[in-house]
């Protein structure tokens, strides 16, 4: 080979290297990649995956929320005074009058509730809406015992901290819309919350002796705050008394 070849040869291969390096510059990655950085001693590294092995989040809201109620089987109804019980005047003129809102019809449940959280208490006015009784399928089914009662009754709590407050309560109760007895039970009380337990602290202008401790809950249903207290119902039974707030 003569040196003129050898000379047209060595131009043509560094031509061909150049063109290539130029033809791979221009048809890389427009951003460049740098490596991910390492992680402190001790730490995870974050994972490419952007959700796959990430921790579930608890639901924030909705119905699964708050604690599950269950029956404790009994659903004696509540007793009846022979005199028809004291009236929401009895209290005296130095204790508030309660205006209870209309009649409800009370139900027999069986199936755990999950029902509303506990809440700081606020001053405020709730209207009686719902009494759930807590059976058993047994009890509640026909023949089982459980005889509904046509409740009305209000609400007035007046905190005097987010878990202390004064309650105020009237329930006044029927068989039916045709008897003409109706009893009346006024708790006036002392409150102090711990979580959604409530201790009663009885006052002078309860007319009816309260029990020493309740159930309290609070949600939000069809855009309205509803109030859920767990008190007797009769002597052995349980019901879930549930306030709408009074706007």
């Amino acid at each position: 080979m003569t040196k003129r070849h050898v000379r047209t040869s060595i131009l043509a291969l560094t031509f061909t290297t150049a063109s290539v390096t130029l033809l791979a510059a221009a048809c890389g990655d427009d951003e460049t990649t740098n490596p991910p950085a390492a992680a402190p001693d001790g730490a995870t590294p974050p994972s490419d995956d952007a959700g796959g092995n990430a921790e579930p989040q608890a639901d924030s809201g909705g119905e699964e929320e708050g604690e599950l109620i269950t029956s404790d089987g009994g659903v004696d109804p509540p007793a009846e005074e022979e005199d028809g019980g004291v009236s929401v005047l009895d209290a005296g003129p130095a204790c508030e009058n309660l205006s209870p809102g209309e009649f409800t019809n009370s139900e027999c449940v069986s199936t755990p509730i999950r029902i509303g959280l506990p809440e700081a208490f606020s001053n405020s006015r709730w209207v009686l809406r719902q009494v759930i009784v807590l059976g058993t399928p047994d009890a509640c089914g026909p023949g089982g015992g459980f005889e509904p009662r046509e409740h009305r009754g209000a609400l007035r709590i007046t905190a005097t901290s987010s878990t202390t407050a004064k309650f105020e309560l009237i329930d006044e109760f029927r068989r039916d819309s045709t008897s003409l007895r109706l009893t009346t039970r006024r708790y006036d009380v002392d409150v102090t919350a711990t979580g959604n337990r409530l201790k009663f602290e009885p006052l002078e202008c309860s007319l009816t002796p309260p029990p020493s401790e309740a159930l309290f809950f609070v949600s939000t249903e069809n855009g309205r705050k509803v109030l859920t207290l767990r008190l007797p119902w009769g002597a052995t039974s349980q019901a879930l008394y549930r306030f709408a707030l009074q706007e």
